[in-house]
């Protein structure tokens, strides 16, 4: 009986603190809209970067992002195009996740632009 206690104690100790997670991370992501919207608003001069120090944050999100979906998409193709059967059950994981990395790439290559409503401007 008191194994079935704890247990039940352990499930509404982390269903209780399901909330209080779930408030962190959107009060997390509203600070993130709200600087995103901000930099394509304002452009790169909120950030600091100028020409000395040309690399930001967005490059490394951006380069690590890309590095993580090139893994998930050479294991998948491993699976499905090599006929790698041990890798089967991650095939599909891997797939999303390379699809979520390069969209995360894509998103910080349109902050690194700054306003990307002017991409133009560098090719006239």
């Amino acid at each position: 009986m008191t194994k079935n206690n704890s247990a039940l104690a352990n499930v509404l100790q982390h269903w209780l603190m399901y909330p209080i997670w779930m408030m962190g991370l959107a009060i997390t992501m509203m600070i993130g809209l709200a600087a995103g919207i901000a930099i394509l608003v304002k452009g790169l001069s909120l950030t600091g970067l100028t020409d000395n120090i040309p690399w930001g944050l967005w490059i490394a999100l951006d380069l690590s992002s890309i590095a993580i979906s090139a893994g998930a998409f050479s294991l998948s193709a491993a699976v499905y195009i090599l006929g790698i059967k041990s890798l089967r059950p991650v095939a599909r994981v891997a797939v999303f996740v390379g699809l979520i990395g390069y969209s995360m790439a894509l998103l910080a290559l349109l902050l690194d632009i700054g306003r990307p409503d002017r991409f133009w401007h560098a090719m006239v």
